[in-house]
């Protein structure tokens, strides 16, 4: 595309190479306009003249964060009806489809043709969750604070209420939280079904006291805690983690102020930079299986990453003077982590 030429891009299912490669994944940032951190103009990239988007096919099943943020041009998308099972937190924000008021229903929600990809931070009371949704981007609902209770269709067999939590069915047996309103108060236990929460979806809920993850018993299927999904319980003093949690996120429990200890059960492998920082009662955490586990961390500068030589402690997961992202096996690879 050359630079200033407004443009469709065609994503095809399959790459014409041998054997052929089918198209899977759009990265996050792939098409980005505007630069992650400041929110200038991005110039590596020609997502600022793109006008639509057609994917064929079936075969897509991401799109990434972020994906075309900013793309002040692109006003249509033609999508897969149903095949798209992950969209990630602002995947559309700033774009021409997403600033067009004309877009946007009565009840402030923002649909690319079955998927539910944003919700107005102003919305309040009850959201009814429509019949045909197949999928909630993540993040649609961040913001959303006045959102007291959701209505799911008995028709919509993608989604289902438990407690007034939100919850994405992935197969008949498991399924990911997707939105907790912020009236709860007190304890929670994710049942053991759950295999994922999601990005921010119990973000700032005040008034939660307590978490408890089941054990799955039976499966090998584990549990990943996605970044921020916890962030800002301020009032979060009791964490069980159990024995299925495998990967905690990125800012996963930032500013849980009230956890004065905690414990890393075996079962988990990954923990994402800065999952406990502003965690000021933080005494002490406790590995189940310290060995084995690996990361970086930086001095300030992104990108100055360094092996880890010592071992890990609560520094490590809540100091940002450290920012460490900490793996778990032989096979982990170090990157560029920031405080």
């Amino acid at each position: 595309m050359n630079a200033g030429t407004p443009a469709d891009i065609v994503i095809p299912a399959t790459l014409s190479v041998s054997p052929s490669i089918s198209i899977v994944e759009i990265a996050d940032y792939a098409f980005a306009a505007k630069q992650t951190w400041d929110g200038s103009e991005n110039t590596a990239t020609s997502g600022r003249n793109i006008t639509s988007v057609i994917v064929m096919g079936n075969s897509l099943k991401k799109i990434g964060a972020g994906a075309f943020i900013g793309c002040p041009k692109l006003a249509e998308f033609m999508l897969p009806a149903s095949s798209i099972t992950s969209i990630g937190a602002g995947a559309f924000d700033g774009t021409a489809f997403y600033n067009d008021p004309a877009n946007w229903d009565e009840d402030g929600a923002l649909y690319i043709g079955n998927y539910l990809i944003r919700v107005k931070d102003t919305a309040t009371g009850t959201f009814r969750i429509k019949e045909g949704t197949t999928l909630i981007a993540d993040g649609a609902f961040s913001g959303c604070d006045a959102l007291c209770r959701f209505i799911v269709p008995q028709e919509n067999t993608n989604y289902d209420l438990r407690d007034g939590v939100l919850y994405h069915k992935v197969s008949p047996s498991f399924s990911s939280i997707v939105h907790v309103p912020m009236k709860l108060v007190g304890s929670i236990t994710i049942p053991s079904t759950v295999t994922s929460v999601d990005e921010r979806a119990f973000y700032g809920r005040t008034s939660i006291t307590g978490v408890t993850f089941e054990t799955r018993t039976g499966s090998s299927l584990t549990v990943s805690i996605g970044d921020y999904a916890f962030s800002g319980c301020t009032s979060l003093s009791e964490l069980d983690f159990g024995e299925s949690v495998a990967k905690i996120g990125a800012f996963a429990f930032q500013d849980c102020r009230e956890l004065t200890e905690i414990v890393i059960p075996e079962s988990v492998t990954e923990i994402g930079t800065l999952a406990f920082s502003g965690c000021t009662s933080l005494a002490a955490v406790h590995f189940a299986d310290p060995d084995g586990w690996v990361g970086s961390y930086n001095e300030g500068l992104p990108g100055s990453g360094e092996e880890m030589t010592e071992p890990l402690n609560r520094d490590y997961l809540a100091d940002p003077a450290i920012a460490a992202e900490c793996v778990k096996g032989p096979s982990a690879q170090y990157g560029n982590y920031y405080a």
